[in-house]
């Protein structure tokens, strides 16, 4: 029965998705930071540079909004913009990425 191992990886991989407290600030912080970052989603590229210039952005931002006294709520709804656009940006840099490399190749 557990011969395939892509069918453990699978039963592993849903188990640890559902511990995952995807509703706490910090998951979504750290998916901000690595795709603002510049750190591939796909894998394979990326810096630890790139990535801790993200979380301090991202961390001057809280702090200002926080000390702005805005609510959490809003700053939530920050988080999610932000994550939208750079993972819109993270897709933009991949499909550039692809088109340059396949105009190298052909």
């Amino acid at each position: 029965m557990f011969d395939n191992p892509a069918l453990l990886k699978a039963i592993f991989g849903r188990l640890t998705l559902e511990s995952l407290p995807l509703h706490e600030p910090i998951v979504v912080a750290t998916f901000i930071v690595v795709a603002l970052g510049g750190i591939a989603l796909t894998g394979g590229r990326g810096g630890m540079l790139g990535a801790a210039a993200a979380g301090t952005l991202l961390f001057l931002i809280q702090t200002l909004f926080t000390l702005a006294q805005v609510s959490i709520f809003y700053i939530q709804i920050m988080y999610g913009l932000i994550l939208l656009v750079a993972l819109t940006l993270n897709a933009a840099g991949e499909r550039a990425r692809r088109g340059r490399m396949t105009k190298q190749l052909g």
